[in-house]
């Protein structure tokens, strides 16, 4: 095997971490209402533990359904749902109601778990793991840490800078459409799937 998937599956970490929406946000936001860098680094590291699940959750799930269902099948229902799910966060952005930030750290975890899952982000990488190269728990191992490596890196460095930096009241005068960003990009994900299927 090249090192190209690991590098994938960094690079793709980074970009889940440096949306807002994936949790660094919410973080900061914890730690400036409790006014505590160690209530944000526990924030941080409930994310992290939350997003590895749903990518650990994806990475293995995807293992085990190699085992029983054709790879043409898989294949095919991995671009319907990137293309499904692109185009309803194209159209509605949605978040869980009962996110509130009076939340302990078992519910940050939880939150990001659920958020990371139901935006696609275990769908993103499914597939980077479709081919045989990725059969093997030693290697899905190594695949989820480099993802969680660069999604821990991307989202203790933004919810950190903004802590002691900018803080929230920033966000209201420049903002980046991140939910758009990221709606595109499994639309593109999907988009270049199929070609190369084709």
């Amino acid at each position: 095997m090249t090192w190209e998937p690991f590098l994938i599956f960094f690079v793709l970490g980074l970009f889940h971490g440096i949306n807002p929406g994936m949790g660094w946000l919410l973080a900061t936001a914890l730690g400036i209402q409790r006014k505590s860098r160690t209530a944000l680094a526990f924030s941080v590291v409930a994310l992290i533990i939350g997003h590895a699940l749903a990518i650990a959750f994806a990475i293995f799930g995807i293992g085990w359904l190699k085992l029983y269902i054709p790879i043409n099948i898989i294949q095919y229902v991995t671009i319907a749902l990137l293309f499904s799910l692109g185009s309803y966060l194209l159209w509605r952005h949605w978040h869980p109601q009962w996110m509130n930030l009076n939340m302990g750290y078992t519910g940050v975890a939880l939150w990001s778990f659920l958020i990371a899952t139901a935006h696609g982000a275990g769908l993103m990488l499914i597939p980077f793991l479709l081919g045989d190269e990725f059969e093997g728990v030693g290697v899905g191992v190594l695949l989820l840490a480099m993802h969680v490596l660069g999604y821990s890196l991307a989202t203790t460095t933004a919810s950190f800078f903004l802590y002691e930096t900018l803080q929230l009241t920033t966000l209201k005068s420049s903002w980046i459409n991140f939910d758009l960003i990221w709606a595109i990009s499994l639309l593109l994900t999907g988009t270049i799937f199929l070609i190369f299927l084709i």
